[in-house]
């Protein structure tokens, strides 16, 4: 329950902000006229619940005004998502990716990419932690700061560069926008996978050209130049065939002939 008195507000106890963002024996308007009143400087976050407090008194000041109940708020957001941020496909590579969104008005974006889900929800569920890291400025590789957000006519896009990623693995990215003015207010959406693909992949799966008791051929094709290896197994065969055991030979058939290690591949 709320305990603050007329005496507390007007003394600003526990009042947040700079100077500007408390009314402090400010002039009050009689006769039912209404009066706008504008607090500034309060470097308020959102996902925080605060309260505003007013308490008006004739010109004695005399302590004998009233008191109006704690008006709970958050701050409202000076941007938000209209469609959230999703990788563009095929744009993952080790140093980086592309992120494209929409936003509801222009404004700025920051973001930051993460090796593990559980550290990207940390900070998703902590956006003023986000802010502190990240914003305005800094000075991390692999996380933009203050990028252009365009507004609802056109997607916004996200690059991120100097990354370091290792291939056939998932980062989570945070995409966090805000308006024109910069006031810590705007909208952070949910974590982004970024798969980055396998370091190379066939373009044409490999197909028998020709079978003997002693020799196998077959033909194939690889999106880029690379290394290759090949076994032969026994059809019954159980355990499980992983990419270790294909480099190793483990349980080939046949003598060493019978099998590809480190053999190398191009691109045709």
């Amino acid at each position: 329950p709320n305990t603050s008195t007329g005496r507390m507000v007007k003394a600003a106890s526990g009042a947040l902000g700079a100077s500007d963002c408390r009314m402090m024996d400010s002039p009050l308007l009689g006769g039912g006229i209404s009066q706008d009143v504008v607090l500034s400087n309060c470097m308020l976050v959102q996902q925080q619940l605060y309260s505003l407090l007013v308490y008006i008194e004739d010109l004695k000041g005399t302590d004998d005004g009233i008191l109006i109940y704690p008006i709970p708020f958050y701050v409202a957001e000076a941007n938000t998502f209209l469609n959230s941020p999703l990788m563009v496909p095929l744009s993952s590579s080790p140093d980086g990716a592309f992120l494209n969104f929409t936003a509801d008005k222009p404004g700025y974006g920051w973001a930051a990419v993460f090796r593990e889900r559980s550290q990207a929800i940390e900070y998703y569920s902590d956006l003023p932690s986000f802010l502190d890291m990240y914003y305005p400025s800094n000075d991390l590789d692999c996380a933009p700061a203050e990028f252009e957000v365009v507004g609802p006519e056109s997607l916004s896009f996200v690059n991120f560069t100097g990354c370091g990623f290792n291939f056939s693995e998932t980062y989570y990215a945070l995409v966090y926008i805000e308006g024109m003015e910069k006031t810590r207010s705007g909208a952070i959406a949910a974590p982004v996978q970024i798969v980055v693909p396998r370091s190379n992949v066939f373009t044409s799966q490999p197909s028998l050209i020709n079978v003997r008791p002693k020799t196998s051929s077959f033909r194939l094709s690889a999106s880029r130049a690379g290394r290759l290896w090949a076994i032969v197994v026994h059809a019954d065969y159980k355990e499980t065939t992983d990419i270790l055991a294909v480099k190793t030979g483990t349980n080939a058939n046949g003598l060493s002939t019978c099998r590809l290690q480190g053999v190398p591949v191009n691109e045709s």
